[in-house]
């Protein structure tokens, strides 16, 4: 009773996400805080939930011969969903997963879970379309379960990478953490990983394990915190100083916030603006767990900091851009679903205020990063500030596309001539 309670609340959670606009890593948060279950069940809960939601475009080309001439309540499209990708990606019994998404579905509406049960059936029985006789656009949307506009895109920008871009982003990528400095060193983190049996991987000040460090001590007394090493890189190229002023113009959710303060062992001078109340309050909290010190917060759009700030107030800056994440759709996988041509057009010009808001700011250098791929908020945009700021060059850039060890991400550091 309890493992269908399970797949019940996977279907809701699923439904949340797809057509109430949920977040998927909140929505997931809030249900496994909600209800009691066993590790091993958290796991399979999320699997269903992502796993489901990541594959929504493919799962719905397979359903729709079954399911054209009828119009499905979302509880009961989700449902067979959710039973598809487990009868394609879940190592279960046929019979299991159809007889589960039945009893669900008979909780709701008996009428309903005959139709589950027909179309389970059917789509046991038949093969699957081939996918190759599709046109290449095609095959790569519904392959990879991506929306045509942005598959458009990278073979636009990427035709020789586009694929292996979507594949990888597709793949379950390895979580990353930062050891945090401020708190302890390399070698303390890795002695008490060995003495709890925990297997990892260090990179540098990178830490890579399967086990979630959420609840572990660790995490708890902020020596490892979880940040991705695209993103770490970002605070590596600003290359904080001991006494440097430096502003973090979209500072949420403070990652990089922090790691700059722990490249400078709480000695720079950072001033963190986010225009979200409740994210201030959450890097507040991180912050103390981390030991990070002198970091101001400040609510602001950071359209709006030329009537805070004077010109030339900060050694440095970073912008770390609202961006379409292309870079990050691996582990947000409903992100992809959210975005829309027109959206990412908004991005790009909210991009553009924000970089001119922050460069009269800025005595030396400004970084500006995203976590996307798409070349129009990040070269096109680095190439059109340059020429509205011809007191600014170029002395860094670097794109970094996604892989299973690190998110994509563009770079790039501009020095002005002030």
């Amino acid at each position: 009773m309890k493992e269908l309670m399970i797949y019940q609340e996977a279907v809701s959670a699923i439904t949340q996400v797809i057509n109430q606009g949920g977040y998927i890593n909140i929505v997931v948060d809030e249900t496994l805080g909600r209800i009691s279950v066993s590790e091993s069940e958290r796991r399979l809960f999320t699997k269903l939930v992502y796993g489901t939601v990541e594959n929504k475009i493919l799962i719905d080309y397979y359903l729709r011969d079954y399911t054209k001439q009828k119009r499905l309540k979302p509880y009961l499209k989700n449902t067979l969903r959710m039973a598809v990708y487990g009868l394609l990606y879940l190592n279960m019994a046929d019979h299991f997963i159809v007889n589960t998404a039945v009893e669900i579905v008979k909780k709701k509406d008996y009428k309903g879970s005959r139709l589950i049960n027909g179309v389970l059936r059917a789509f046991l029985k038949n093969p699957l379309p081939d996918l190759t006789k599709l046109n290449r656009l095609e095959y790569l949307s519904i392959k990879y379960s991506f929306p045509r506009f942005i598959v458009e895109l990278l073979l636009k920008q990427y035709p020789e990478k586009a694929e292996t871009i979507l594949n990888t982003l597709s793949e379950e990528s390895q979580k990353a953490l930062r050891i945090n400095t401020l708190k302890g060193t390399t070698a303390e983190v890795e002695a008490r990983l060995q003495t709890d049996g925990i297997s990892y991987l260090i990179d540098g000040n990178v830490l890579y394990t399967n086990q979630s460090m959420i609840n572990h001590q660790l995490f708890e007394e902020g020596l490892v915190t979880y940040q991705d090493p695209s993103s770490q890189l970002v605070s590596e190229i600003v290359d904080p100083k001991p006494n440097e002023s430096i502003l973090d113009a979209c500072s949420a959710p403070g990652g990089k916030t922090a790691h700059m303060a722990a490249l400078a062992d709480n000695q720079a001078k950072i001033v963190a603006v986010d225009v979200h109340e409740h994210k201030l309050k959450l890097m507040e909290e991180n912050f103390e767990r981390l030991g990070v010190e002198n970091v101001e917060l400040i609510l602001s759009d950071a359209r709006s900091l030329g009537s805070l700030f004077a010109p030339r107030t900060f050694d440095k800056a970073l912008v770390d851009a609202p961006c379409s994440g292309l870079g990050v759709t691996g582990h947000k996988v409903d992100l992809k679903y959210q975005l829309s041509e027109e959206k990412i057009k908004g991005l790009i010009e909210l991009q553009r205020e924000i970089l001119d808001s922050v460069a009269p700011l800025v005595k030396g250098e400004l970084i500006y990063s995203t976590c996307t791929i798409n070349q129009a908020e990040n070269e096109h945009q680095m190439i059109d500030f340059l020429k509205r700021h011809p007191n600014a060059r170029k002395i860094y850039e670097k794109v970094i596309l996604p892989t299973n060890k690190q998110d994509g991400f563009y770079i790039c550091k501009l020095m002005f001539n002030n």
